[in-house]
């Protein structure tokens, strides 16, 4: 705040400098005072003496902030110039434009270095706010987008000579904040993907120049927990992981504003793939791409829900559905096989594995959900139960191998994975085939599964899992909105709500001597219970 109030008048004159030169473009725009090249070569006549009077500023009377912020209005006019030349004009053709773009965004940050900060502020981050306020009106997305990574590459690279946080942080949000103002803009649809894949990708490769992403983590650098990074010196110690999660949540809502599965292939696989290869040599980065299967599944969830009338999943209709049975299936073997890379190429982290195992299963479960045509399938109830027997399988073969001494505690952990795999497997394969059965029941009979591997592995922190799956169950049956809508000719009260009670009471005997876990089961059984002799009465 001291600082603010000493050099207030240098931070308004140089804002003062780059509105005139913007609004001068927009002024003769809109008066029609001048002709096209005529307003163009103006402005930038203009912002070529205004630096050229910084820079002598500079030399000969010392560096002083306000020759700092006349350079930023002066490169805040070349902007605005070369903006209005290639999107209101096409004057000149889109690749000279974006040279001469790259050219100053290079220019500004070569004078960053030589005269700080402030030049930084108005000529490299400001430039982000430029297309607003000269309003070309031509909605030409992808020239904007094209121009906000120029910028953003101009940003990363004055960071390695001129490191700041806030710098960072200003640079990311004039970045994600294009991506947020084509939000509701139909004309970037179909590019928001690729434009979030760049974006993260100058992110991974610009700070520590790793442009095949195979470096490991710099030193100094960590997980989204680690708050060194407000204390860097360096841009290689920069928020990456925070970055990151706000890119794939951008990803998740882009997925509910383009509204279609139609190419969706092509739109978020690049986005997906180098998370994938980055983190499998990054460790901080080692569970973005669990977060990013867990975003975008979500959004294709809330893409499905119909919230016209009443709470209801509606799901994919006609051609969409075998789309998105294409896309899942395309996603499936994506996380799957650059999982299992990341684990065969040295990044041998447990999570890889996991991710692995799980994949499948997460997306067979979601095209049950949102594909209506799946429910009470048999092919696809086999497919579930193929599965589950190769889960199984695999688990025997993993338990197998643990006469030798050095591998008892991995082979443990994948054993116990596959074996959940291949219950849940099961579950779903009972809940997509036996009508009215649900995904309820389904959950229900995890409760047996983690018990079972609970205490058969004594893996005491899967009792966390175990509890948010009862809690599930207990609330979904306890709150059950379709009761009044279910047919009479099948005896759903015993069938669903007797059937979680029986699996609660099984897990509570396999767990009776976990003193942990068991006051739980023993609580939820009895309330299941209750729940079940209301339901039969209700059914009766």
């Amino acid at each position: 705040l001291e600082r603010l109030k000493e050099q207030w008048m240098v931070w308004l004159g140089g804002i003062s400098i780059g509105l005139a030169g913007i609004f001068m473009v927009r002024y003769s725009i809109e008066q029609g005072l001048l002709g096209p090249a005529a307003r163009v070569a103006l402005s930038i006549l203009s912002g070529l003496v205004l630096h050229g009077v910084a820079e002598w500023g500079r030399r000969y009377r010392g560096n002083y902030l306000a020759f700092a912020a006349l350079a930023g209005g002066a490169s805040s006019m070349l902007y605005a110039a070369l903006l209005a030349a290639l999107l209101l004009y096409q004057l000149l053709p889109p690749w000279l434009v974006f040279a001469l773009l790259a050219l100053v965004s290079l220019a500004t940050m070569a004078l960053a270095v030589l005269h700080g900060p402030v030049l930084a502020i108005l000529g490299i981050l400001g430039a982000y706010v430029v297309p607003l306020l000269v309003d070309t009106g031509s909605d030409s997305i992808l020239g904007l987008y094209g121009y906000s990574l120029i910028i953003t590459a101009s940003a990363i690279l004055l960071m390695h000579y001129v490191y700041r946080p806030w710098l960072w942080a200003y640079m990311l949000a004039g970045s994600l904040g294009w991506w947020f103002l084509s939000l509701t803009s139909p004309t970037a649809d179909g590019f928001r993907g690729f434009y979030l894949f760049a974006l993260a990708y100058l992110y991974l490769a610009m700070p520590t120049w790793d442009w095949l992403l195979r470096k490991a983590d710099p030193p100094g650098t960590g997980g989204l927990k680690d708050a060194a990074w407000a204390r860097a010196k360096s841009v290689q110690q920069a928020p990456l992981v925070h970055s990151l999660v706000l890119v794939i949540i951008a990803f998740g809502l882009s997925i509910l504003a383009e509204d279609s599965i139609t190419s969706a292939i092509y739109y978020w696989t690049p986005l997906v793939a180098v998370l994938l290869v980055a983190a499998g040599n990054r460790e901080s980065l080692l569970w973005l791409p669990a977060l990013s299967l867990a975003v975008q599944g979500l959004a294709w969830f809330l893409l499905c829900l119909d919230l016209s009338t009443v709470f209801r999943l509606a799901g994919f209709t006609g051609p969409d559905q075998s789309q998105f049975l294409v896309y899942a299936g395309w996603m499936t073997f994506l996380y799957f096989s650059l999982s299992l890379r990341n684990l065969y190429s040295g990044a041998r982290n447990f999570l890889w594995a996991v991710l692995a195992i799980l994949v499948p299963l997460f997306w067979l479960a979601l095209g049950y959900l949102l594909v209506t045509d799946l429910s009470e399938s048999i092919l696809w109830g086999t497919v579930s139960v193929v599965l589950g027997v190769i889960y199984l399988a695999l688990a025997a073969w993993r338990v197998n191998l643990q006469d030798r001494e050095s591998l008892i505690s991995i082979h443990t952990q994948y054993a116990v994975w596959l074996i959940l795999a291949g219950h849940f497997a099961y579950s779903l394969a009972v809940a997509i085939m036996v009508r009215e059965a649900g995904l309820t029941l389904a959950l229900a009979a995890q409760l047996v599964s983690l018990a079972f591997v609970i205490q058969r592995f004594d893996q005491p922190k899967l009792g966390i899992l175990l509890k948010v799956v009862l809690a599930i169950i207990v609330i979904r049956l306890t709150l059950n909105p379709w009761l009044l809508t279910y047919p009479s000719d099948l005896h759903w009260s015993l069938w669903t709500y007797g059937g979680a009670t029986a699996l609660a009471a099984t897990a509570t005997w396999i767990l009776r001597g976990n003193v942990a876990l068991r006051p739980w089961l023993e609580a939820a059984s009895l309330h299941l219970l209750v729940l079940t002799l209301w339901a039969e009465t209700r059914y009766q």
